[in-house]
C-alpha cells in the first residue's frame, strides 16, 4: 500500500514537472535537476517507510522501478547534443561507422589514461560518447580491437 502511494506521488510530480518544463523563460536543464533531486529525496523517504512494513526484495525491487523512471525522465528531458564537448552527458555509445564505445573504466581493448568525466567518474561514464581529451567533440574509444577511438554523431546544440 505504501509503495502505491509513493509511485503516485513521484508520477504526479513528473507530469508536474513536465507542465513546468513546457515554459519557454525556464532554464529547463537546472529545473530538471532540481526536479530529479526532489524526486530522489521523495524516493528516500518512501523507502525508509515502507521498509517497515514490507520485504526488503519488494521495497528493494520497487526501488529500482522507480529510479530507473527518474533516469528515463531525465533523458527525455535533455537534449542529445552538446555546447561543450567535454560537458556532454548523453545516452550515445556508438561512434560514426557504428562501433560500440568501450566502457571508460575498462583497459581493454584499448588502454587510456582518461580518468575525469563530467559524470563524476570512470564508472559512471559507462560505455558512453566523451570528450575526456578536450578535443572539441564526443569520441569514445571503441571494443573493436582494430579501431581505438572515433568521433561520435552528437550534433552541437546550437545546430539543432
Amino acid at each position: 500500500m505504501f509503495l502505491c502511494i509513493c509511485s503516485l506521488v513521484i508520477t504526479i510530480t513528473c507530469v508536474d514537472a513536465a507542465q513546468v518544463l513546457s515554459s519557454e523563460k525556464v532554464d529547463v536543464k537546472d529545473l530538471a535537476k532540481r526536479y530529479l533531486k526532489l524526486l530522489e529525496s521523495e524516493l528516500q523517504t518512501c523507502v525508509a517507510t515502507v521498509s517497515v512494513a514490507c520485504k526488503k526484495e519488494s521495497v528493494l525491487t520497487q526501488l529500482a522501478a522507480l529510479q530507473k523512471t527518474l533516469t528515463d525522465f531525465e533523458s527525455e528531458i535533455t537534449p542529445d547534443c552538446y555546447t561543450n564537448s567535454q560537458e556532454y552527458i548523453g545516452k550515445r555509445n556508438t561512434t560514426i561507422s557504428g562501433h560500440v564505445c568501450q566502457k571508460w573504466k575498462d583497459q581493454t581493448p584499448h588502454e587510456h589514461p582518461y580518468y575525469i568525466f563530467p559524470d563524476g567518474s570512470a564508472e559512471n561514464a559507462g560505455n558512453y560518447c566523451r570528450d575526456p581529451s578536450n578535443s572539441g567533440t564526443p569520441w569514445c574509444l571503441t571494443e573493436n580491437p582494430k579501431t581505438r577511438d572515433e568521433d561520435c554523431s552528437v550534433p552541437r546544440c546550437d545546430t539543432l
